[in-house]
């Protein structure tokens, strides 16, 4: 009986362990495989043909920085392809005017230009920012300026669609748009010529007191703002981030959102891996919520979408009715993604020797599809 019994611990001792090494085997083959399928490409929204640039850059031996401009230079130079929500003759400002944001980040280097005017390519002048300079951002008349003296030529970035939308913006009042309890003494509004001499007249009246006007803030989604954000992982685990966006339809002129802000718009880590984040950008850039999700892969061990989903519950908690997603991947390969008000998010990747993107979509509270 004491031999039989032995033997039967022994039997389940050996089963035991073979299924241990059966299931260690088949997790170390699952990230096996995510290593292995490089180049890699992800994408947010359905930017086929951002990502295809992006991907091809790679498997032709570009570099991930080469990548990341090619990708968003699609967006720009065809916004119909991107919701016009990218590049040129799209989301006027309250004063009619197309202006662009954009930044690329690798290796702790970052390049990015904000309220850029007359320039098409923005995430090109931010390549030069990050190449040429000691600087991280540069902003307004003078971003415009650096472009120029780098070589780029200047441009009007309305089109007859922009006028389109803007006149159908005043013939509303100028409704809706991004003031608190304030308004607008004409519309369509007045830019204001600064003189340090004499004094102007105001371009807003103030009704706080009395709370006389009620703005209804525009709502976030996909066809008045959005940003392309890529993410870029070669064959050698080399990895860059960037984002271009024209930002938000009727903002008030000047207005910088989230997008070239480092670790706010997107954010690399060599060691760790890159995340992107999109939606309501003046919300988000309040919680730089790229640099805490690889924050939380570095020092919390945190998945990639465990990462992004804590980012994303985090700024929930405050702001419950924020829309918004981010995107991230390892350096070695696995990709991860959350979202909130955006139900299903959509994305595309494209890896290893696949010839075409992939659209993913990514649920609240939920895992990818």
């Amino acid at each position: 009986c004491v031999w039989i019994m032995f033997l039967i611990l022994v039997f389940i001792f050996l089963f035991a362990f073979s299924s241990l090494i059966f299931i260690t085997i088949g997790f170390y083959k699952s990230e096996t495989k995510n290593k292995s399928d490089l180049p890699l490409i992800v994408t947010t929204w359905e930017f086929y043909n951002a990502t295809l640039e992006a991907f091809n850059t790679l498997k032709n031996d570009g570099s991930v920085v080469d990548a990341i401009e090619k990708g968003c230079n699609v967006c720009e130079n065809f916004p119909e392809q991107c919701d016009f929500s990218v590049g040129y003759g799209g989301s006027p400002n309250d004063l009619g005017n197309t202006t662009l944001d954009a930044m690329i980040m690798h290796d702790f280097d970052v390049g990015s230009v904000g309220c850029l005017k007359f320039v098409k390519n923005a995430i090109s002048v931010a390549r030069k920012v990050l190449e040429l300079t000691e600087h991280t951002l540069i902003v307004g008349d003078d971003a415009t300026e650096f472009a120029k003296q780098v070589g780029f030529p200047l441009q009007y970035l309305t089109t007859n669609r922009s006028n389109d939308q803007y006149n159908k913006w005043v013939n509303n009042g100028c409704k809706p748009n991004f003031w608190k309890n304030q308004s607008y003494t004409s519309c369509p509004p007045k830019r204001i010529e600064i003189d340090p001499n004499r004094a102007t007249d105001n371009i807003i009246i103030n009704t706080d007191n009395n709370n006389n006007i009620h703005n209804e803030k525009p709502i976030i989604n996909k066809y008045n703002h959005d940003t392309i954000g890529q993410l870029a992982l070669d064959k050698n685990g080399k990895i860059a981030c960037g984002t271009s966006t024209n930002g938000l339809t009727f903002k008030i002129h000047g207005r910088v959102g989230d997008s070239p802000i480092a670790g706010s718009g997107c954010f690399a880590d060599p060691d760790v891996g890159a995340a992107s984040a999109t939606g309501d950008g003046d919300i988000f850039m309040r919680f730089a919520p790229a640099a805490q999700t690889v924050f939380l892969m570095k020092h919390n061990k945190f998945s990639p979408s465990k990462a992004a989903q804590t980012v994303i519950n985090q700024i929930k908690s405050y702001y419950p009715d924020v829309f918004g997603a981010i995107i991230v991947v390892s350096t070695n390969g696995v990709i991860g993604a959350a979202t909130v008000g955006y139900n299903p998010f959509p994305f595309m990747i494209q890896y290893g020797d696949s010839l075409t993107p992939e659209l993913k979509y990514v649920y609240e509270n939920s895992t990818l599809v």
